[in-house]
């Protein structure tokens, strides 16, 4: 290549504290994380009444016609059957009839069975199983998902004042760039961007605006602005 740098912009000089945001930790995604260490230790038994997580039995009969069915089993609150019947389901017991009206008419739901589901809170014996490095109760677990949670929030967060600072940095400086090592240069970003779509069943050039959502930033071929 014959093209060279005259000037680099210091991109100490350069401010991007603008587009820095605070990194806020996800409380409810934590809890979501430590909660699913119970997933293996769930267990189910035999009830007479329905919670939310329940596995609940019903007969339907109604001039719906999805919803005149027998032996229809769902887990009440998961959304599986219906919103309406799943809510008015909880708190049943074996037996027990209920006239759900819904928009399209009523449902008379008769509570066949319930598997009540039991649900351990979870332990530092949970956390031990996991097999994690240094980690062996539950406060060290929830310090690392923190960790975690905040070095993925830092990457998502500095890619855009990453893209600034380059951009500011080559900006700010002085070249003698040849043609035909500015094409090259251009070449060799289509080809980049050509195999991060072929990695995704695409060809790069026919791709559309939602396709290229979320795996190229920008949102036609044209804008990648090599043409």
């Amino acid at each position: 290549m014959r093209s060279r740098v005259l000037r680099v912009k210091d991109y100490r000089a350069i401010d991007i504290s603008h587009l820095i945001a605070p990194i806020q930790v996800d409380e409810e995604q934590i809890q979501r994380e430590i909660q699913r260490l119970t997933n293996t230790y769930v267990r189910w038994q035999d009830g007479d009444k329905v919670a939310a997580g329940d596995m609940a039995v019903c007969d339907l009969r109604s001039q719906i016609a999805r919803f005149d069915r027998e032996n229809v089993k769902f887990v009440a609150g998961s959304g599986m059957l219906n919103k309406e019947l799943e809510q008015s389901v909880l708190g049943m017991r074996t037996g027990e009839t209920r006239g759900v009206a819904l928009p399209d008419g009523t449902v008379d739901m008769t509570l066949v069975s319930v598997m009540n589901r039991i649900c351990p809170e979870p332990s530092n014996e949970m956390v031990e199983a996991l097999g994690l490095d240094g980690i062996h109760t539950l406060e060290e677990y929830r310090v690392h998902l923190v960790r975690e949670q905040r070095r993925g929030k830092i990457q998502e967060a500095m890619y855009a004042p990453l893209r600034y600072l380059v951009r500011q940095v080559i900006d700010q400086s002085e070249f003698v760039l040849y043609q035909e090592d500015w094409l090259r240069a251009v070449e060799m970003r289509l080809e980049f961007s050509r195999a991060l779509a072929k990695e995704e069943g695409f060809v790069l050039e026919e791709m559309t605006s939602k396709e290229f959502e979320g795996r190229i930033p920008v949102k036609t071929y044209d804008g990648l602005g090599l043409v």
